[in-house]
């Protein structure tokens, strides 16, 4: 993924990103502040023991793309971790892919593409 990111071009500062249980905890410690970060994408997130987390807690705001299938098991904890990061004042963007278990995208690189770009936008 780094070399993806490479040919993206400038990316100002770190970009998390984790799938399944490594989303987890990509997503803990960058909203717990232990991780700075430009920026997250998540795919197929399952939260674990740190648990989804809860509306209007304070969390660094990091820009977080919740990339999960319309067929995961974790579906539903992702819905609820988006409302919980808008409610908590962390930027994020739920993207539901139709047939998709909790499996990593073919098509990724084009995701990626689109998830770097509105990671970088204002």
């Amino acid at each position: 993924m780094k070399h993806q990111l490479e040919e993206i071009g400038n990316v100002a500062g770190p970009i998390l990103i984790g799938f399944s249980q490594g989303s987890g905890l990509a997503g803990y410690l960058a909203w717990s502040g232990q991780v700075a970060s430009a920026g997250m994408i998540l795919v197929a997130p399952a939260m674990g023991i740190r648990g989804v987390p809860i509306p209007n807690q304070k969390l660094a705001p990091v820009k977080t793309y919740l990339l999960v299938g319309s067929d995961d098991w974790a579906l539903e904890d992702s819905r609820h971790a988006a409302k919980a990061l808008d409610q908590s004042g962390v930027p994020v963007r739920l993207d539901v892919r139709p047939g998709m278990g909790h499996d990593w995208p073919e098509d990724f690189d084009k995701i990626l593409q689109d998830a770097v770009e509105w990671i970088l936008s204002g």
